[in-house]
């Protein structure tokens, strides 16, 4: 117990210097540097940055639950096109920072220092998005249930998911079995271990998705 507090600060030394170089290494595989993620938390805006590149995607910085990133997704065109409102309700309160409402859905700002900039930004960004090099990522957190996978599935853009259990029936899942005991993965922008790798490139490859290649292909 003693020596892993000993340790503690120089894992966290090491791992910062292994994901220098894993960055670097992904930088100079990447051969899709424009790029849009919509992803339902703030994993892809970390992945973007990870990578060097510049955010072409709203979603950044703050989350939906599972059922409102459904309505999200299954309506994009909508959601992007609506006038942001800021939710004063109490459940504000209760997550301390500040909730937008994008139409009838809530984006919880946790990243954000109010609703006003949070705005200004959304707007921004929006105005970015690369219609023709679209991704969307997503994972089995805030509220998700195996139904909504099928609404996932039609999808007609290039897609992931990260879940705590496999999913055979479809191709676009990365099972991560470190989690397999839980109700549904970690935080995938956290580290998985003191080699710098995050959970969400563990087991996957995101570069060569990015580049292009299908979710199995990627699998590490």
């Amino acid at each position: 117990m003693i020596l892993d507090k000993l340790m503690k600060p120089f894992r966290k030394i090491y791992r910062k210097l292994y994901r220098l170089k894993i960055n670097n290494d992904m930088k100079n595989k990447l051969l899709n540097d424009k790029f849009t993620i919509f992803s339902s938390n703030c994993t892809g805006g970390v992945i973007s940055h990870d990578l060097g590149c510049r955010f072409y995607s709203p979603t950044v910085n703050f989350y939906f639950m599972a059922k409102d990133y459904v309505r999200f997704f299954s309506n994009l065109e909508h959601y992007l096109s609506c006038s942001l409102k800021e939710y004063d309700g109490t459940e504000s309160l209760d997550c301390g920072y500040p909730i937008a409402l994008i139409d009838d859905i809530k984006a919880f700002l946790v990243h954000y220092k109010n609703f006003e900039e949070f705005k200004a930004i959304w707007n921004k960004r929006k105005q970015r998005v690369i219609k023709n090099s679209i991704f969307f990522i997503w994972n089995d957190r805030d509220g998700f249930t195996d139904e909504m996978l099928e609404e996932y599935a039609k999808l007609p853009y290039p897609k992931v998911f990260f879940s705590h259990k496999p999913y055979p029936q479809y191709d676009f899942v990365v099972y991560l079995p470190e989690f397999k005991d839980d109700d549904c993965v970690g935080v995938l922008t956290g580290y998985s271990d003191v080699y710098g790798y995050k959970w969400y490139d563990k087991h996957f490859d995101v570069v060569a998705w990015l580049n292009g290649n299908n979710v199995k292909d990627c699998l590490r």
